[in-house]
């Protein structure tokens, strides 16, 4: 008992509020939801989204607020309640561990990206630089090249369009990840996005190191920025 009565709390319901409302409207909403639409039928992929939202989604939700409110405890102790779900709460635990590792990653381009940013000239723009190619084009390149295939008859716009690579794409794949040809290849160590990682890392454990005292401070603004730039997109 001596345990449970130490144990940390939010310290006001707005910090616990957005905690949740952050866990909810995460990073994805910004950066992976809008792919997601564009390529599966656009505003036809929200019919089956917001079905399975109010069929699996909320009840998951509430099913997960709930219990962790009523017993207080982890992810793993929770189902002490039902210990034939024990297992839920393992599964639980190795999901959010993988999905740590795939959004400190992109931090960590994101990180590399505010220090690209900072550069005399953004090195995503042009086609100047030693990583790009000579397939490298403007977006005038590109439209144009997209035009000319589609007022062309089907035969000849299988052979007439060379394929025009954007400079942002190729900086991506070029100079910030350095993709090699195959597995065959495994490439070196990209050093500077390892010192991003690093950073990364090294916010996260800052952002963490006192519980949710420490966390509880990061939690507004950080979340309120996320849905700012949903709402940008929105609009």
């Amino acid at each position: 008992m001596g345990n449970d009565s130490e144990r940390q709390s939010w310290s006001g319901k707005l910090d616990f509020f957005l905690s949740a409302l952050g866990y909810f409207i995460g990073l994805g909403n910004v950066w992976r939801f809008p792919y997601l639409c564009y390529i599966n039928g656009g505003g036809a992929f929200l019919i089956p989204y917001v079905t399975m939202v109010i069929l699996a989604g909320l009840p998951l939700v509430q099913l997960e607020l709930s219990l962790g409110q009523f017993t207080s405890l982890g992810i793993i102790s929770a189902w002490k309640i039902s210990p034939l779900f024990k297992g839920v709460g393992y599964a639980i635990t190795l999901i959010c561990a993988l999905c740590s590792l795939y959004y400190i990653l992109i931090i960590t381009w994101t990180i590399y990206y505010m220090y690209a940013s900072m550069w005399k000239t953004l090195p995503w723009i042009g086609c100047n630089n030693t990583w790009n190619t000579d397939q490298c084009g403007s977006i005038k390149e590109l439209l144009a090249n997209v035009t000319n295939v589609t007022d062309a008859p089907i035969t000849e716009a299988t052979t007439m369009a060379p394929k025009v690579v954007r400079a942002s794409e190729e900086f991506f794949s070029h100079k910030v990840l350095g993709i090699s040809d195959g597995l065959h290849d495994l490439g070196s160590v990209r050093l500077e996005l390892l010192l991003c990682l690093f950073i990364a890392w090294v916010v996260v454990y800052l952002c963490l190191i006192r519980g949710i005292h420490s966390s509880g401070k990061v939690i507004p603004p950080s979340h309120s920025i996320q849905i700012q730039i949903i709402v940008n997109l929105i609009l």
